[in-house]
């Protein structure tokens, strides 16, 4: 293992990751936790996010885009979201509250132009208890549940917030977009081919300075076959 330490390039982290292929770019990645991992919370942030810093102790959920959140107490199905200035998608246009109700609206409005049913679908465990959603001012929004649900912002960590801009620069086609998605995360995609690899580079603009990568470079490949994988991290692939 050493030896195959040896052979990669100062500053790429190679990953073989178990899924059978490249996760979906746009926001909502497939794959399950493995997309999640390797092309949500790299790409993407979410108004919440899980606190992964810690090895020693169970993750728990603090603040992403959203720096607070409250609950009515007359209506405890109504959330208020207070996000965060300041920050922008890696296409260089600003994060409001327009960008989280049409990403809003991508999963859950079918009458909405960019509403896609593949990011629909992934997304729908994390969303299907959303009822209604409106933007209060540029920096605040409204989420009101189906019912009273305590899980909410463990459930907003897995809906990532994608570009409207890019989406309009790249002619309304959520296959472009594929190809040249926009998130806020610590990563950005730089290419992909299906069932081969993904390319990613370090954000270094990323709001969170502690979450900016260490490495240049992610290389993802997918390789589900447990002995595969073992075998091309002794050969040092």
């Amino acid at each position: 293992v050493g030896e195959a330490r040896a052979q990669s390039r100062p500053g790429v982290l190679r990953v073989a990751m178990t899924a059978a292929d490249i996760p979906l770019t746009t926001g909502q990645p497939s794959q399950g936790a493995e997309g999640v991992r390797f092309m949500g919370i790299t790409l993407y942030d979410g108004l919440t996010r899980w606190d992964l810093s810690h090895g020693d102790r169970a993750a728990r959920i603090v603040p992403g885009l959203a720096e607070s959140w409250t609950v009515d107490p007359q209506d405890k199905r109504v959330w208020t979201f207070r996000l965060r200035r300041g920050v922008r998608f890696h296409d260089g246009s600003t994060f409001t509250a327009d960008a989280v109700v049409w990403n809003l609206d991508k999963l859950l409005n079918k009458a909405a132009p960019q509403f896609d049913l593949p990011q629909a679908t992934q997304g729908s465990l994390y969303t299907g208890g959303i009822a209604s959603w409106r933007k209060i001012d540029e920096s605040t929004v409204e989420i009101t549940t189906k019912v009273v649900d305590a899980v909410l912002p463990y459930s907003l960590a897995s809906v990532f917030m994608s570009s409207p801009a890019r989406w309009e620069e790249m002619g309304r086609d959520w296959n472009k977009v594929a190809q040249k998605p926009s998130g806020t995360g610590p990563w950005r995609l730089e290419s992909v081919r299906a069932r081969e690899r993904a390319e990613l580079v370090r954000n270094p603009d990323h709001w969170d300075t502690a979450r900016i990568p260490k490495s240049e470079r992610l290389v993802l490949i997918p390789m589900p076959d447990v002995n595969s994988r073992v075998a091309a991290l002794l050969s040092g692939q």
